[in-house]
């Protein structure tokens, strides 16, 4: 128990200092630097500071030798603070206007899931993750309850922001923005945000999951409802694009599921793991808690999936295991992983070892992009 603290604390002291800042000579970033990409913000320092916090946190696993380090993104300012709960604009072109009387501040604040297709580096970004994690921990019990605060670094509003309140967001996720995509190309060290016309990504918690496979990326995270947010379903929603072109593919909404975080390729096939929606099914008491999907589709129609197995957690995070004697791929979810709840798990559940199709459980659903559809299911 002890032990389970000391992780959370020290998890969310990481989260707070990567989270929501404001654009002062300390603030966390993501587009192209406006300095030398050579060295963090206030130079040699910080970085020592880094390698030391984690030297001292796994003495026995990190060898002392030299690492080195390129800051490559950073984010840039995008809304105007007057105060918690003022008039803040969001979102503010730093380019175009001035913040008069304001201070410029980052949303921002974490990269969510990230995969390499080719040359590119694709990422989704989260929002004020500070915040957001915060609330979830406050949720289950801390003293003082959900209380709006802020430093010359980062502010949380919580109830207390009209950004939230006009969205018709819960206190706990007021701090909410919507999150972004970004393509770092490692031949010529740049970097795009991709912007798409798509609604579903104002309905999007954050992109923390992504993958790719056979000239396809994906970038995928929670409905905005599963924080208690505007009145869209829970969900999963999942983004598609063509990895060397760069062509937004299309999107979907997965009602069965309510959480995707990990992808992971084996023997050329690409996989995920979800937490399920109980809700979305006609027998929830049937349904387990998590499964692992393969993915079937292609370029021209990316989201085809078929669950391979089921797990008695959110499959948060995925191993890949090769049996050579006996030929089977064997993926390792780490079990029972859920939202504001940081602690580590290690335990490892084995559902069913999947060989490229061969084996497969007792029941397959195919999973087409589905807004609320009710689908049966039995446990194998």
């Amino acid at each position: 128990m002890k032990n389970r603290i000391a992780f959370i604390g020290i998890w969310f002291f990481f989260v707070i200092i990567t989270s929501t800042t404001f654009a002062t000579g300390n603030s966390v970033s993501l587009d192209t630097p406006r300095q030398s990409a050579d060295t963090f913000e206030n130079g040699p320092r910080d970085l020592e500071i880094l390698k030391q916090f984690w030297l001292n946190i796994q003495p026995s696993k990190l060898k002392r030798r030299t690492y080195s380090s390129k800051l490559m993104a950073k984010a840039q300012p995008d809304e105007c603070f007057y105060g918690i709960g003022e008039n803040n604009i969001y979102p503010f072109d730093f380019d175009s206007q001035r913040c008069w009387g304001g201070k410029p501040k980052v949303n921002e604040s974490y990269v969510f899931g990230l995969t390499k297709s080719g040359k590119n580096l694709w990422f989704g970004t989260a929002p004020n993750m500070g915040c957001l994690v915060y609330a979830a921990i406050a949720d289950q019990g801390i003293p003082g309850g959900l209380v709006a605060m802020g430093t010359n670094l980062w502010v949380c509003e919580y109830g207390e922001g009209l950004y939230g309140k006009a969205h018709d967001l819960p206190p706990a996720s007021g701090d909410w923005r919507p999150p972004s995509i970004y393509i770092y190309n490692t031949r010529n060290n740049t970097l795009k945000q991709k912007i798409i016309n798509d609604p579903l990504i104002f309905e999007t918690l954050g992109l923390r999951a992504a993958g790719s496979s056979a000239n396809v990326v994906f970038l995928a995270g929670p409905s905005i409802s599963g924080i208690g947010g505007p009145a869209e379903t829970d969900g999963i929603n999942m983004f598609a694009f063509h990895a060397r072109s760069g062509d937004f593919l299309g999107s979907c909404h997965f009602s069965e599921y309510k959480n995707i975080r990990k992808w992971v390729v084996a023997n050329g096939v690409l996989y995920a793991g979800v937490a399920n929606n109980k809700n979305a099914f006609t027998d929830p008491s049937k349904v387990p808690a998590g499964a692992i999907i393969r993915w079937q589709g292609n370029a021209k129609n990316p989201f085809i999936f078929e669950v391979v197995g089921w797990v008695d957690g959110d499959a948060a995070e995925l191993a890949v295991r090769y049996l050579e004697k006996v030929g089977i791929l064997d993926i390792l979810p780490v079990k029972d992983i859920q939202d504001g709840d940081p602690g580590f798990h290690p335990d490892l559940v084995h559902f069913k070892p999947v060989d490229q199709g061969s084996i497969k459980p007792a029941v397959r659903i195919s999973v087409l992009c589905s807004r609320n559809k009710k689908v049966p299911v039995s446990k194998p």
